[in-house]
């Protein structure tokens, strides 16, 4: 894959977002495909995105933007991460859940257990 993965610090989430971030109304023409969204802006980026997934949309909170089609698409993979090792019975064998897997998942884990 010929990609780059580039960290940026967004304080005004709604200006980078039209500034940088959504095809229609960025500034400058880059081939951006996609961003990883963390804390504190999982649940702020809703009202930026043209779809939202239904599983984000209950869980309240979306951690992946995938731009297809000129649209800014949300999804939420912190649930499927919860969740996995759970399935596989890692939780029952151990007597700690990890710590940066509980942070990713607290807004996930009402809407998936």
């Amino acid at each position: 894959m010929n990609a780059v993965y580039i960290p940026f610090e967004a304080h005004d989430l709604k200006a980078f977002f039209k500034r940088m971030v959504h095809p229609g109304t960025r500034e400058i023409d880059w081939r951006i495909r996609g961003l990883s969204i963390t804390a504190p802006h999982k649940t702020d980026v809703l009202a930026e995105l043209d779809w939202i997934d239904p599983g984000a949309r209950e869980i309240g909170a979306v951690n992946s933007v995938v731009v297809e089609d000129n649209l800014l698409c949300g999804y939420n993979t912190d649930a499927g991460a919860f969740v996995a090792p759970l399935k596989i019975g890692w939780a029952r064998s151990t007597t700690r859940v990890s710590r940066s897997l509980a942070r990713a998942a607290r807004r996930a884990r009402p809407c998936t257990v």
